[in-house]
């Protein structure tokens, strides 16, 4: 689980960590809009960013609910995750629901969550932070 100082880090940025790695290449650079896999471990790398996103909204903090939240809507496939990196640090993330669309035999997504750590914003992060819909 994350812990309670990587929570309070989140306004500069929650990092990942000395066990967790970025994709090879990724590392020093900012990455926006980088998809992030429904695994428990990135779920928990994300859950203390979201949960700061949820208290902004007026909700009580709990960040491992949060996980768990994060774990099973994106594992069961309700929710994909986009996020936006810079050095390892996570800066911000989007939501979106995958929506079939019929007339087109394709798929379209809604935007449900969009967060940037409030020292990352004004960079471009949240209107860049998803691949083009």
């Amino acid at each position: 689980m994350v812990d309670e100082q990587s929570r309070k880090n989140v306004n500069q940025g929650v990092s990942m960590g000395n066990n967790d790695q970025l994709p090879e290449g990724d590392a020093g650079k900012i990455i926006v809009g980088r998809p992030l896999s429904p695994t428990r471990r990135d779920c928990e790398w994300l859950a203390a960013l979201f949960d700061d996103y949820r208290v902004h909204h007026g909700e009580s903090a709990s960040t491992a609910e949060a996980s768990r939240w994060l774990e099973e809507n994106l594992v069961h496939g309700s929710l994909e995750a986009f996020v936006a990196t810079d050095d390892g640090v996570l800066t911000g993330f989007a939501l979106v629901a995958v929506i079939p669309a019929s007339l087109r035999l394709g798929r379209f997504w809604q935007i449900r969550d969009l967060f940037v750590s409030p020292s990352y914003r004004h960079r471009g992060i949240g209107g860049n932070g998803l691949p083009p819909l």
